[in-house]
């Protein structure tokens, strides 16, 4: 992560081609202690796939200033006046507009009880809603007036998208980073583990492995998605018993180019039979037209009832039949039917909402996870 001397407020954009960049805020938190900085670190991700809350920029605000409160308790006095007024004008239950969010995050801006550093990360702009974008990177980017005693910096990333870029040429200082120009050596080190099983099979010397590797790290552009997916496709060549000369044939006929790559697994899907190919297109259609991503016990159900037809009568038996025997199983079903377009994984949702239960109370892991795309680029595929 790079570092810049500007005193106040500053905001990096990385450009990433395709996929999010969430370990950031783990990297900056990394840095602030390995320097022996007193500092606090706060991200977001925005996330289509997770419904409309995770778009929005109230969403965002709330979050980051949650994890700032979290972090120092002293900074209390910049939410008390807000939240007194919200709390007297609501009760117990307390709904935070995105204007009050924007006046605590303005009241921390001007802090002086004691010196303070932020850093916040911010991920996925493209997937937000594009309403207040400017507002918000403006917000960000002048946070603290000169001279101040806080400290601001955030890294805000978003995949290429024309909105977005000019947005950001309207603000008067920023940094640029294309994220394609710098993660070269990352993406050699995740070529070099995935090529380990082939090696085992065509030895390390062989100068197939080396064409392997040189096409690969040569054609990713950055996108470690697209490295994470071809791997798959050549573990498959690897233990089908192909040669180095026939994994490099077929490995430069797949698409360097994440939405072709999607269509042809679609292509691929529809040579299956026709109860594979309906529970693959209700499985597909649920995860990319639900108002929100379904829990995998919600998700299991509903492919359940769409698999009925229209002469059976949706009762106990009839859904059995038809259901997965349970979570791990449909977790299969999930990765084979959807040729590996679809993912579960923990919903930030309902992570958040995991710490209000009580220590003792027992949690369903398959309850906090969702079924969602394995990207926001699958939902620009051709309709299956």
């Amino acid at each position: 992560m790079r570092h810049s001397v500007k005193d106040h407020a500053e905001i990096f954009r990385i450009s990433a081609a395709s996929e999010k960049v969430d370990d950031f805020r783990h990297r900056a938190q990394g840095n602030v202690e390995a320097g022996g900085n007193s500092a606090i670190v706060a991200g977001f991700f925005y996330n289509r796939r997770g419904g409309q809350t995770e778009t929005k920029h109230a969403q965002m605000l709330h979050s980051l200033l949650f994890q700032v409160l979290q972090q120092d308790s002293r900074l209390f006095t910049s939410f008390r006046d807000v939240y007194r007024n919200l709390r007297e004008k609501s009760g117990n239950t307390i709904s935070w507009p995105y204007e009050d969010l924007k006046a605590i995050f303005l009241n921390l801006a001007t802090f002086d009880k004691f010196p303070l550093k932020m850093y916040f990360v911010v991920d996925a702009l493209d997937e937000s809603d594009e309403g207040e974008r400017a507002e918000i990177l403006s917000l960000l980017s002048n946070a603290c007036p000169e001279p101040a005693p806080c400290v601001i910096k955030s890294i805000v990333a978003s995949r290429p998208s024309n909105d977005v870029g000019k947005i950001f040429k309207g603000l008067k200082d920023y940094h640029k980073i294309v994220l394609e120009n710098e993660n070269l050596e990352d993406i050699k080190k995740v070529v070099a583990v995935g090529l380990v099983p082939i090696e085992r099979e065509l030895g390390p010397c062989s100068p197939d492995v080396q064409l392997i590797r040189s096409y690969l790290t040569e054609n990713s552009h950055g996108v470690f998605l697209w490295v994470e997916l071809v791997m798959r496709k050549l573990e498959q060549y690897v233990s089908e018993g192909a040669t180095g000369e026939g994994i490099m044939i077929r490995l430069k006929c797949i698409p360097e180019d994440l939405y072709t790559f999607y269509s042809d697994i679609v292509k691929k899907l529809n040579t299956r039979d026709g109860y594979d190919i309906a529970e693959a297109t209700a499985m597909l259609t649920w995860a990319s037209f639900a108002a929100r991503p379904l829990a995998v016990r919600e998700f299991g159900d509903a492919i359940a009832i769409s698999m009925a037809s229209d002469t059976e009568q949706l009762d106990t038996g009839v859904l059995n039949a038809k259901r997965y025997r349970n979570p791990d199983h449909l977790r299969k079903g999930i990765k084979s039917r959807s040729g590996g377009l679809l993912e579960t994984t923990v919903s930030q949702t309902l992570e958040r909402q995991s710490h209000f239960h009580s220590k003792g109370q027992p949690q369903d892991s398959a309850g906090a996870e969702v079924v969602q795309l394995l990207h926001q680029t699958v939902r620009g595929t051709k309709r299956w």
